[in-house]
């Protein structure tokens, strides 16, 4: 079934709503209504965005907002835009809280925060745009698949821990974190949205009281009990219920009211996370207790040190017991089969190393000949390795011949000698080689490029890429976006080791170049002029007749007519007592007119 409030998919036994915590139980669960428009909100949203924004369609409806796709004029990109419904406004605080939103959202520039472009200045209706991300929420996941591996619950948590310790450090609190708040494209890269609810540190609070602020699954303790001074440990709390959920695929804590959720947060244990998932490592399971602890003292310092332990724990787990198969088990040291083969695994290496050693010292007498004919005739022996220079290496019978083939090419040859004298060193002790020396590779800086459309252009260096998240090395390095009818964006920056960079890409068009005026003696070519486009909404719905094509009846319709020149628009009522409108327009080239007609009573 749907959520009666913002119609998000629920169980069918859920007592809340995962999304905006609505209580869906007993006369309340309305979820059979699938999501509702609202003519008139869109028809004032979209009076209000004229010129800017073209709302194309409705992307859900929440608690106390509704999020529409549009489309950005100037920029031609996709957003979302929240907007606040004008039966809302009258609400106490809740004005000031949906405005919060937008700024906190705002001051916080994180890669995986939901960025915000504008925020309404005047007007009627309270709104705001974001970006638009393409893919769907961490609940609808879950939803789908139940579980999730730890390996990849490890990578989504180290992304929604950044972008909460980010808030953290900037004295902001999320109080709502939930699956429903995450949202993930096709790549896996986590964005962390809806900060309706959170709340600087040291600020006045928006209500009287801060009780039941959240959504009661995921409360911690602290917030559950309605303290005032909450900390990013009432955050890593919910981040734990979340991770709880994700690797066992249940809620740790619930009950059929309120109070009992609370009650179980505020004094029950959670249930084992291994008897629920059996097979999980035990360091793992120890880490998502430690989050969990009533006591925000028992839990992590920080967010991002939570899931840096559950992390590591994760990646041990996987490298200490792998799953057994056909190379774990024939690698296994098991008795006499190993003793077996161990007398022809000797016999092996030794035919290896003899002949090895038989071909190193006919190098070395090859060598020793070739010095004695002319300069012009010696032959050249250089190193593979960078630290050539150093003095010559002397290559040891050893029991690996992984390290005899490493060795080998930096063989140089001793000095001079008479011909027929044996080498000095072909008979005396001679030592291992050290193993070369692995420098650390430096590490390279993330360029987030932001407002880039999809069919734009993207080149590092002169080289095209095809990411908006770029790699740079440590040094100078250029940037420029082209994109067909715009200007091309160029910047050239400097990137040191470990930085993350965001850009802005913001390109105007390119205005089409002043039409050659034509001598008369030449006769004209015709030019063919640019349409026009006429946007016509209708209430209450009617047959749409354009130059006598009618386009059946519809509430909005965009259609291209050919500029300079006159359209007759028609509409005609399919209700009873409605009367018939006609209109008669001449747009000019370019332009889009919006035509709003509202039937009036007639006979």
């Amino acid at each position: 079934m749907n959520c009666y409030r913002c119609a998000t998919p629920i169980p069918s036994n859920a007592r809340y709503c995962f999304a905006c915590g609505a209580d869906v139980s007993g006369d309340t669960a309305q979820g059979i209504h699938p999501i509702q428009r609202d003519p008139e909100l869109e028809a004032k949203l979209a009076e209000e965005l004229q010129g800017d924004f073209v709302i194309e369609r409705l992307l859900g409806r929440g608690g106390m907002a509704v999020v529409f796709l549009a489309r950005d004029l100037q920029l031609d990109r996709k957003v979302a835009i929240k907007v606040l419904p004008p039966e809302l406004t009258y609400g106490q605080g809740l004005i000031e809280r949906f405005k919060r939103e937008a700024r906190t959202a705002a001051t916080l520039d994180h890669p995986h925060i939901v960025p915000i472009y504008r925020i309404a200045k005047s007007g009627k209706l309270f709104w705001f745009a974001m970006k638009f991300i393409v893919g769907e929420s961490l609940a609808d996941i879950l939803e789908r698949e139940k579980t999730l591996p730890p390996d990849r619950t490890a990578a989504i948590l180290t992304q929604v821990a950044d972008a909460l310790e980010f808030a953290h450090q900037h004295s902001v609190i999320h109080r709502d974190v939930k699956p429903a708040n995450v949202m993930l494209d096709r790549r896996g890269w986590a964005t962390v949205t809806d900060f309706g609810i959170a709340k600087a540190v040291g600020l006045q609070s928006l209500t009287s009281s801060e009780s039941m602020i959240g959504t009661p699954y995921y409360m911690s303790p602290e917030q559950c009990a309605g303290k005032q001074s909450l900390t990013g440990a009432s955050d890593q709390y919910a981040l734990g219920v979340m991770t709880y959920q994700i690797l066992s695929g249940k809620l740790p804590f619930t009950g059929f009211a309120t109070v009992d959720i609370i009650k179980q947060h505020c004094f029950d244990p959670p249930p084992p996370l291994g008897a629920l998932r059996p097979g999980l490592p035990r360091e793992l399971v120890k880490v998502v207790e430690r989050a969990l602890a009533k006591n925000p003292e028992d839990r992590f310092p920080s967010v991002t040190e939570y899931a840096a332990a559950f992390a590591a724990a994760a990646h041990d787990s996987g490298a200490v017991a792998p799953h057994p198969g056909p190379k774990a088990a024939a690698s296994a040291p098991t008795g006499t089969a190993s003793g077996a083969h161990r007398p022809r695994r000797l016999v092996l290496l030794g035919t290896v190393g003899g002949l090895t050693t038989v071909a190193l010292i006919s190098i070395v007498l090859w060598e020793l000949r070739a010095n004695q004919s002319t300069p012009d005739q010696r032959p050249l022996v250089t190193s593979r390795h960078p630290d050539s220079a150093a003095p010559p290496m002397r290559i040891a019978d050893t029991d690996s011949v992984a390290a005899r083939a490493a060795a080998a090419p930096v063989v140089r040859p001793a000095p001079p000698s008479p011909i027929g004298a044996a080498p000095a060193e072909s008979n005396s002790t001679l030592k291992r080689a050290p193993p070369p020396s692995r420098r650390p590779a430096p590490r390279e800086a993330r360029l987030f490029l932001r407002g880039v459309s999809e069919d734009a252009t993207v080149k590092l260096d002169g080289q095209q890429v095809h990411d908006s998240v770029l790699l740079l090395r440590p040094g100078r390095h250029e940037v420029a976006v082209t994109r067909p009818g715009f200007a091309p964006w160029t910047e050239i920056l400097w990137a040191d080791a470990g930085d993350q960079l965001a850009r802005w890409v913001v390109a105007g068009p390119v205005r089409p170049p002043a039409p050659v005026p034509v001598p008369e003696s030449t006769p004209r070519i015709a030019v063919h002029q640019p349409d026009a486009t006429l946007r016509i909404q209708v209430q209450p719905p009617a047959r749409i007749v354009i130059d006598n094509v009618d386009f059946g009846e519809q509430r909005t319709l965009v259609h291209s007519v050919a500029a300079d020149a006159s359209h007759r628009i028609s509409i005609v009522p399919v209700r009873p007592g409605y009367a018939r409108k006609d209109t008669i327009l001449t747009p000019r080239p370019g332009d889009t007119l919006t035509v709003r007609i509202r039937l009036e009573a007639g006979p």
